[in-house]
């Protein structure tokens, strides 16, 4: 199946696009109610105009302190900021690691010689599941979407908005019934959507030294990634149900609020 076309044109942030559209249990996840997108800090006016006309009137920020201190979310009248702090319990984490790629590249190629990429990032998304932190920041983040006082539409960014981001998106998507093989198509479509407007920070590293192959490993999205995070979640909770229940804490009540929030 190939999914929709959801893609939102901002002119300055990157990986954008509204998380409806797609097959769901009982129907079609909504659109026009949340979107997802990489980090908002450098959006010029014509970005602000698009999140005004999308009503975005909440932003899930999942980033750490350090992360938002260096470039912190605009503030825009109307718009509520929900800072969610997924990797806490592990900021030094591969999720969280553009400030040493823009700054310190060699250290990078550092801890990623010797083929340890893959491992790497398949800990980030153990961490992402698994850490307290992380359960208590998707859990707000679950709970905030259905609050009934919650009015307007959301978006829920990171730094890149692939990895933290990328399992807020991914396992709302499996809580409402998208088939698996359709929210892995959604999941990868960040190497789409991502990567070219990684480009200068991309070339600025290979000529400091990374190679190109492992770098795009780690600004990109591959399907075992996600994989371990379900594989997480399997051996931990038994199924993404069980994360629901017995992770985050959310109730059936919870879950029927979900779905009739978010599916038509």
């Amino acid at each position: 199946m190939t999914t929709p076309n959801r893609r939102i044109p901002f002119s300055r942030i990157a990986n954008g696009r509204d998380v409806g559209g797609l097959p769901a249990r009982g129907g079609a996840v909504r659109t026009g109610q949340l979107f997802r997108s990489a980090a908002i800090a450098a959006m010029v006016p014509d970005d602000a105009a698009m999140l005004r006309s999308l009503g975005v009137a909440t932003v899930y920020d999942l980033r750490t302190e350090e992360e938002r201190s260096k470039a912190p979310d605009p503030v825009e009248p109307g718009v509520r900021i929900v800072p969610l702090n997924v990797l806490a319990d592990r900021a030094e984490d591969a999720a969280a690691g553009m400030d040493m790629l823009t700054n310190n590249p060699e250290a990078l190629a550092e801890m990623f010689a010797g083929g340890a990429i893959d491992q790497v990032m398949e800990e980030s998304y153990q961490d992402i599941v698994a850490l307290p932190s992380a359960l208590d920041s998707y859990r707000a983040y679950f709970r905030d979407l259905i609050d009934p006082d919650r009015t307007g539409a959301a978006l829920v960014h990171c730094t890149t908005g692939k990895d933290r981001t990328g399992w807020a998106v991914a396992s709302l998507l499996l809580l409402l019934g998208v088939p698996a093989r359709v929210v892995r198509e959604d999941y990868l479509q960040t190497n789409t959507d991502l990567l070219p407007a990684m480009k200068p920070i991309i070339d600025n590293a290979v000529a400091r030294g990374i190679p190109r192959e492992p770098l795009l490993r780690v600004l990109g999205v591959q399907d075992s990634y996600i994989e371990v995070a379900c594989s997480e979640v399997r051996s931990r909770w038994g199924s993404i149900e069980g994360y629901a229940f017995d992770g985050l804490g959310l109730t059936d009540s919870d879950m029927d609020a979900l779905q009739a929030r978010f599916v038509a």
